[in-house]
């Protein structure tokens, strides 16, 4: 992409405000972020700061997109070179296999700019495991993008890829807001950002409270096969740690009407809740407060 490419932002996010969350769009956000790093030097300066690097010259950059072996965005100037490996959906990748490829890009990198600055940046949805040969790249995370646009004096491109953004982590925010509520966990501290997995497959798991029981809420957002995802709602028990009183709410949730599943180690309970066209607060709170699984636990844990 060159710089005159670059500068036609408007059409790039007209295209992912009218896009689906399932839909990867990768190279679009790629264009996007480079967009910013190089329009606005303020946006580059926190990125390096948030890296937990510091350079002098932030001047003469040349930024590109999908180019030298692929990475998905390079800027580099005399002093530094910085290159963000994208990944903005890809479920179906081993973490092996991601971070083999990480390894690749910097050695090309280790190679190709010896006296520059080097910092490697990993962009995801969400944190992933990658092994000890990637201890140099820094994750970041989509939230950590909006958190510091947030800290930049707004302008209409900003405001518009922040509001973009925003609706990667909104089924998490409504589903952990309404079973917190539902079930009375006002003071379990979970968070949008504790979920794990990809737009293609998240999860939050949501502890009962009391420390009698074992077992655990598991909220997934998911659209294994198609673009219309599905929010379902999992109660898990480790089946080597399972006590009387797990024992007996999986038992009342079973009795409820709902199939069970085991393994080895686990076994649960997984009921669907609705599907991604009626993702509302107001949908998600009535499908939850009529959910078998919901019913059984509120009953066993307000017993």
């Amino acid at each position: 992409m060159n710089i005159a490419e670059l500068k036609n932002i408007d059409n790039n996010l007209t295209l992912l405000e009218n896009s689906k969350i399932f839909e990867s769009k990768e190279t679009k956000h790629s264009e996007i972020i480079a967009y910013f790093l190089y329009n606005t030097k303020e946006f580059l300066a926190k990125v390096l700061d948030k890296a937990g690097i510091s350079v002098n010259n932030l001047e003469n950059l040349i930024i590109k997109t999908e180019s030298d072996k692929r990475k998905d965005i390079l800027v580099k100037n005399n002093e530094f070179v910085l290159v963000i490996e994208n990944k903005y959906k890809d479920q179906n990748r081993e973490y092996e296999a991601r971070s083999t490829q990480l390894e690749k890009y910097e050695k090309y990198i280790k190679e190709h700019y010896p006296d520059k600055q080097q910092i490697l940046i990993y962009l995801r949805p969400f944190m992933h495991e990658l092994t000890e040969n990637c201890k140099n790249w820094k994750q970041f995370t989509y939230k950590d993008i909006w958190e510091i646009l947030n800290t930049i004096e707004p302008n209409s491109e900003l405001e518009r890829y922040k509001q973009i953004i925003a609706k990667i982590y909104e089924p998490q925010k409504i589903c952990i807001s309404a079973i917190k509520e539902i079930l009375n966990l006002d003071n379990t501290n979970i968070q949008p950002d504790d979920a794990r997995g990809d737009i293609n497959g998240c999860s939050i798991e949501i502890p009962l409270l009391n420390t009698d029981y074992r077992s655990f809420l598991q909220i997934e957002y998911s659209s294994p096969t198609e673009k219309n995802g599905c929010l379902s709602i999992n109660l898990t028990a480790k089946i080597t740690d399972m006590t009387d009183k797990d024992k007996i709410l999986l038992e009342t949730v079973k009795n409820a009407g709902v199939n069970c599943d085991r393994n080895n180690d686990y076994e649960w309970i997984t009921e669907i809740i609705c599907d991604n066209t009626h993702l509302t607060r107001e949908t998600v709170e009535e499908k939850l407060k009529n959910s078998k699984i919901i019913k059984a636990v509120k009953q066993i844990i307000n017993s």
